[in-house]
């Protein structure tokens, strides 16, 4: 099964300031914003002779910040494909800009977006990657339109379990959560495009059996799923390892 990593909770803030904000549409390509005025880390420009110099700010003005949560969470994963630390910490906390900065890899920066949710506050926004891992970042939606606004990140990796059962869950999650991109690592795109024209099962079971060179999982429930997967054993551990499916049961109870 895919293993959710857990990066960062959210960074306790005043309550009084949150309220929820649905999430706005997508600036294209998840620009970062260009900045005007004095720029960050630069001192504004000031008449040297009457008034003494400002201070320099690290952060931009904040009409600068995106104000809905799918274009701010689509400006920090800019800022990280870019390489822009230092815009990646005005848009974040601390200790999510650390989090996000020592993913390994990095993984595959190609997110396209999926949903985001809202809940106490806090809007939740989901992108998948072309390997199908998921990331998911939280933003305070007070803080929208301001610096810092991200306050949490969690990563989901896709994993190829050596395991047929544990691998042919993790395309059935995967088909739940809408992760196409998953689904395509884990079988041949002929299987993706049958099984999303179905709506996926809330709940299932599975049982095998085993041939030479094969292991068929048989996906039911009592609503009338019923599929057998074969899984090519030599491909465990490996993308594409689901073969085809079938609806023939597996000579399982």
């Amino acid at each position: 099964m895919p293993q959710a990593i857990s990066l960062v909770r959210v960074v306790p803030i005043t309550l009084a300031l949150l309220a929820v904000v649905a999430c706005g549409s997508k600036s294209p390509g998840g620009a970062t914003p260009q900045k005007t005025g004095a720029q960050v880390g630069q001192a504004p420009t000031t008449n040297a002779a009457t008034t003494p110099p400002a201070a320099a700010t690290a952060t931009p003005a904040t009409e600068e910040f995106p104000k809905t949560a799918r274009a701010y969470a689509e400006s920090v994963l800019a800022a990280w494909k870019q390489k822009q630390l230092e815009w990646l910490g005005d848009l974040t906390t601390p200790e999510v800009q650390e989090q996000i900065i020592e993913i390994p890899g990095p993984p595959n920066q190609s997110w396209t977006y999926h949903e985001c949710g809202n809940s106490a506050g806090s809007a939740h926004c989901e992108f998948f990657n072309a390997d199908g891992d998921a990331i998911v970042l939280q933003m305070a939606t007070a803080l929208l339109g301001k610096a810092h606004a991200a306050i949490g990140v969690s990563l989901d990796l896709t994993e190829y379990s050596t395991n047929a059962v544990t691998y042919v869950k993790a395309f059935i999650d995967a088909w739940k959560a809408g992760n196409v991109a998953r689904m395509a690592i884990l079988a041949d795109q002929a299987e993706v495009d049958y099984f999303t024209h179905y709506t996926p099962p809330d709940a299932y079971s599975t049982c095998t059996d085993s041939t030479a060179g094969s292991t068929y999982v048989r996906v039911y429930n009592s609503d009338g799923l019923n599929y057998t997967l074969r899984v090519v054993n030599q491909e465990l551990g490996k993308k594409h390892a689901i073969a085809e499916h079938s609806n023939v049961p597996a000579p399982c109870p």
